[in-house]
């Protein structure tokens, strides 16, 4: 059942015709001009045989229907069917105005149709009864200029009122869709702010977790060796201050990242290579963890997102063990296969006389930063108990481009972002 359809544009449907000042002082003029106009033509002649209390009532019936002028816009319907009486007793004004308002103000509809068609016959026949008061059959030219005046007065507001809503429509469609993108624009950005902060948070995480690490590990040392060998703790020292100042290191290059101040040319290498990973495993075998590294498989170039994702999941993993199982040992594996890179950290269970665990502060975030750097590759990633009471972090990333392809920073230009890992 097809219903009135308010003003394109309006939030919702209503007595619309007050919604602004213009609208309701161009209504009400609109009114004023019709009843005016209408008036004397019903009082003089059309009305001009009848009994005064007849003419009365006609000309109230007139000024009645002009009346509905004013809710031409959300009863549109209502106001052709006020104009086919006013038309009845010779107000033949309003039928225009009521075509164009049911083209304007209501979806086009067998209802509607049929108005107009009424309306139309109406019209042709105002116009033919007009200059023909004998009833007399016209002659061809008299006919066509009719028709055309039935087209002009009925049909034609009729269709200029449909394109009118159509028009209407499709700009606030247009509008509405804009306004659509706007928001998907910032709910966009959004997420791209919260993701920025997310992968900044999980950098400087890795970077300062394990370096301050090392630091507080050798601090500990150097309390259980002071007075025993001064060279030892000459030696702590040195080791503490090259931890320190590679921490320094890195934190400068992920500034010096996400700022972007720097030409890509001119950027610090930042995709570590396999030798990159053996210098990580042996810092943390001279900070007193037993671990050790073992490659299996044809080693060839990774993906830089991919090489940086082993890294600094092998880091954090060292970080964790001295964290929470203390100085275990601790076997880290890569295993490179046609189309992956597979990489295992596991750590053996704490032993009766196994060190206790360096008391540092914990985030809470490392495994979620680790499980995070898998999701971007499109890999899977798995972290654990094992049966014998130990710890195993396992993460397989592809290596075929079927992962991610981002990441923070790269090679230098014209050369690809890759390392031997």
């Amino acid at each position: 059942m097809s219903t009135p359809e308010a003003p394109a544009g309006a939030g919702k449907r209503g007595p619309l015709w007050w919604s602004t000042w213009r609208s309701a002082v161009f209504d009400v003029l609109l009114w004023l001009s019709l009843t005016l106009a209408t008036l004397p033509d019903l009082w003089s002649s059309v009305t001009k045989d009848l009994a005064l209390p007849l003419r009365v009532l006609v000309v109230a019936i007139g000024v009645a229907t002009a009346l509905l002028t004013l809710v031409r816009r959300t009863r549109p319907v209502l106001f052709s069917l006020g104009a086919l009486v006013a038309a009845l007793i010779g107000g033949d004004l309003l039928m225009p105005f009521a075509a164009y308002a049911l083209g304007r103000y209501r979806k086009p509809d067998r209802l509607v149709v049929g108005l107009v068609a009424v309306l139309a016959l109406l019209m042709f026949g105002v116009l033919m009864v007009g200059p023909l008061p004998d009833l007399e059959a016209p002659d061809a030219d008299e006919f066509w200029w009719t028709l055309a005046g039935t087209v002009t007065l009925s049909v034609a507001p009729a269709l200029l009122g449909a394109h009118l809503r159509t028009r209407r429509r499709l700009v606030d469609q247009l509008r509405e869709r804009a306004e659509q993108l706007e928001r998907e624009r910032h709910l966009l950005a959004a997420q791209a702010l919260a993701d920025e902060r997310a992968r900044i948070a999980r950098e400087m995480h890795d970077v300062v977790a394990h370096q301050i690490g090392l630091v507080v590990v050798y601090s500990n040392v150097m309390d259980t060796a002071a007075g025993d060998d001064p060279e030892q703790l000459r030696e702590l020292g040195r080791q503490m201050g090259a931890s320190g100042r590679q921490a320094l290191q890195e934190l400068r290059e992920v500034i010096t990242v996400l700022r972007g101040t720097v030409p890509d040319s001119e950027a610090p290498e930042r995709v570590p290579d396999l030798s990159a990973l053996r210098g990580l495993v042996e810092e943390s075998a001279d900070a007193g963890l037993p671990v050790a590294l073992r490659a299996t498989g044809a080693e060839r170039p990774l993906p830089g997102q991919v090489a940086r994702s082993v890294f600094r999941i092998t880091q954090e993993s060292l970080t964790n063990v001295r964290k929470h199982a203390g100085l275990v040992p601790t076997d880290v594996t890569l295993h490179y296969s046609p189309t992956t890179v597979h990489l295992t950290v596991r750590n053996a269970a704490p032993r009766a006389d196994t060190p206790a665990p360096v008391a540092v502060p914990s985030s809470g975030h490392g495994l979620i930063g680790m499980e995070e750097r898998v999701q971007e590759c499109r890999g899977r990633f798995h972290a654990g108990q094992t049966p014998d009471g130990g710890f195993e972090v396992r993460a397989e990333l592809p290596t075929d481009g079927s992962g991610g392809q981002g990441g923070t920073g790269g090679g230098p230009k014209g050369e690809p972002d890759t390392a031997v890992l």
